[in-house]
């Protein structure tokens, strides 16, 4: 009788052993998890510099009218380092892109010995909102410009900083919205001081882009401004064409 039970024990063990080998793992797939990529960041760049959208273009235009204003005035109206300001509003309503901001600017004109304007350093703040195709944003931003070459050359020389913040949500792809910081840091702009568009120069820019109810991710990268409203943005090795 004894024998009789160790058989039964050892067939329920040997049973118990092979139902836990033989159960199916849980192969339900991890979600995928909720994270900026790449092109989005090119979307969000397009629209920062873009002058449709009130963007960086836009900005160093508005810029450069002043410095026309000082460098045509001549001896007759510079006023060397001193601080002044001015606002002025954009509004833009197209077929596929709208626009519209508000800007306050600082500037301080600075001269030669003979007070003929030489360079401006400008200060501004703005805010407001741009629909284009691909995405919707609303944010404010800020910027630190010198800008080089007044009285010479066909181009004004821009160097500085410029920063956007807000929110944008994605009209392709996974339609994400995202909460965003962007950061340039501008070497050698040209301005064409006919069109004020941007000629040549470049970029390094930062951006961190955290999806609603996802996950915050940064990256890096280089804009080489090419003239014609066009530009290629490199991330990781990788070139997206951009224009506008």
């Amino acid at each position: 009788m004894k024998a009789n039970w160790k058989i039964i024990a050892l067939f329920f063990g040997a049973t118990v052993l092979a139902f836990t080998a033989c159960r199916p793992e849980d192969t339900t797939p991890e979600p995928e998890a909720k994270v900026a990529s790449e092109e989005d960041v090119v979307d969000m760049i397009e629209g920062s510099v873009s002058d449709e959208t009130g963007g960086l273009e836009q900005e160093v235009a508005e810029m450069a009218t002043i410095a026309d204003d000082y460098v045509y005035k001549g001896l007759l109206d510079t006023p060397c380092e001193e601080e002044r300001d001015t606002s002025f509003t954009y509004d833009y309503q197209g077929n596929l892109v709208s626009a519209s901001y508000a800007t306050n600017s600082t500037f301080i004109l600075h001269c030669n010995d003979v007070d003929f304007p030489v360079a401006m350093d400008f200060t501004t703040s703005t805010t407001g909102t741009y629909t284009t195709p691909r995405i919707v944003s609303s944010d404010s931003g800020s910027s630190a410009w010198n800008v080089d070459n007044l009285l010479n050359g066909t181009d004004y020389i821009v160097n500085g900083t410029y920063q956007r913040s807000g929110t944008q949500e994605s009209q392709v792809g996974n339609q994400y919205t995202f909460n965003s910081t962007l950061d340039f840091e501008l070497e050698n702009l040209n301005i064409n001081k006919g069109n004020y568009q941007i000629d040549s120069g470049m970029a390094t820019f930062t951006i961190t882009a955290e999806v609603e109810g996802g996950e915050s991710r940064t990256f890096e990268g280089t804009i080489v401004f090419l003239g014609n409203q066009a530009a290629d943005v490199i991330i990781n090795g990788t070139t997206y064409p951009i224009e506008w």
